[in-house]
């Protein structure tokens, strides 16, 4: 094939110039985690397959922004929720307010305890739960901002 062009204007090959490569018509479909030979077509092109994978919590569709006057008794704020994906705690109030996850209830300057005036607490994958959330603050009628996210 006299004039035929491969990449960078070379010449291209004639025969599968990839050592090691295997010949194939169709590109590979492995499974995640499994390690395939080279291969390449009869024109010595390389097959390619890119695979991804989905993140282990996916961000989920937000719920209904609220906020929850926490007193200086424990206080729930959230039931358990088995479609939870994500929850954010906003400290909007001048007081502390410390949190309690599952059936434990909350203790003043414990655990999770949020600053006045802006203390977050981000749920992520390291510290996920589907359990309900209580909350204690040290001033009554403490207002906590709560985002929670769902599958």
């Amino acid at each position: 094939m006299p004039g035929a062009v491969g990449p960078l204007l070379s010449p291209k090959p004639q025969v599968n110039e990839i050592p090691g490569a295997v010949y194939n018509n169709t590109p590979p479909q492995p499974v995640s985690g499994q390690g395939v030979a080279l291969q390449a077509d009869s024109e010595g092109n390389l097959l390619v397959t890119i695979a991804s994978e989905a993140p282990p919590n996916p961000p989920g569709v937000p719920e209904t922004p609220t906020a929850v006057a926490v007193g200086t008794g424990s206080t729930s704020v959230l039931p358990a929720n088995a479609f939870r994906t994500g929850l954010v705690l906003i400290n909007t109030s001048s007081n502390w307010i410390s949190l309690s996850f599952g059936s434990n209830a909350a203790v003043l300057y414990s655990g999770i305890s949020l600053a006045p005036s802006g203390g977050v607490f981000e749920m992520d994958n390291t510290l996920f739960t589907t359990e309900s959330v209580q909350a204690i603050a040290s001033g009554a009628s403490s207002n906590l901002a709560v985002q929670e996210y769902e599958s």
